[in-house]
């Protein structure tokens, strides 16, 4: 996955902001806020039209930690620099991630999506490298057909990167409040795996001939359509 891993911090603003909840700089009409309801979890999703920003989060996120700054309350240098590296992402762990991200999604839905990307964000705790909170953004100019993606595909992507994805922190990154990450991606949709001719199929007792039609919670039949 030639994805890099940036600190797009042309949107660390908006996502800070969107993460604290904190709408008193827009008028009324330039942002609404709607709350999904499923079984066992809700999730948020913020509309700012100011932005042509859609913001989608786990309602049990923290309320906001504002600006990434030192421990000590000192703020950083270059907060939309980021020159010094807070976690350690090598190229494997990189793959993961992207392939979370893909797997979460069917082929068709992923085809829907016609090459447009989304944003994942991901707050990281500077003390365990753990991931804390995860946010997902798309712009409603350019990436509007992520509206019709259900709301359960975003929840496979946050369990999973939450369970496997432990970040290794440097020094400057165990200096902080929290790190930050983001990245844009388009999902490919997951693709089962072909069988192996030389491995004989058990007829579906669970062996290891059985074919994976899908992560589990990535075949979703509700709509994404946020609760009145």
């Amino acid at each position: 996955m030639q994805r890099v891993i940036f600190l797009f911090l042309c949107l660390l603003q908006c996502t800070s902001l969107l993460a604290q909840r904190d709408y008193e700089m827009f008028a009324l009409e330039e942002y609404k806020s709607d709350t999904v309801y499923m079984e066992t979890y809700a999730y948020v999703c913020d509309t700012v039209a100011v932005f042509n920003m859609v913001n989608i989060y786990n309602s049990s996120n923290h309320p906001g930690r504002g600006d990434v700054k030192y421990k000590t309350g000192e703020p950083l240098a270059d907060l939309y620099g980021f020159d010094a590296e807070h976690v350690l992402i090598p190229t494997e762990l990189n793959n993961k991630m992207g392939a979370i991200v893909d797997n979460a999604f069917s082929e068709e839905q992923a085809a829907s999506l016609n090459g447009e990307e989304f944003w994942v964000i991901l707050n990281i705790s500077s003390s365990t490298g753990e991931i804390t909170d995860i946010y997902f953004s798309y712009d409603l100019m350019v990436s509007s057909r992520y509206r019709s993606i259900p709301i359960s595909v975003f929840r496979a992507i946050e369990l999973q990167l939450k369970e496997q994805i432990v970040f290794e922190l440097t020094e400057e990154g165990r200096r902080l409040n929290y790190c930050y990450l983001a990245w844009t991606q388009c999902p490919t949709g997951y693709v089962a795996p072909t069988l192996d001719p030389d491995v004989p199929f058990d007829g579906g007792s669970g062996g290891e001939g059985n074919v994976q039609t899908g992560p589990r919670g990535s075949i979703i039949t509700e709509p994404m359509v946020p609760a009145k």
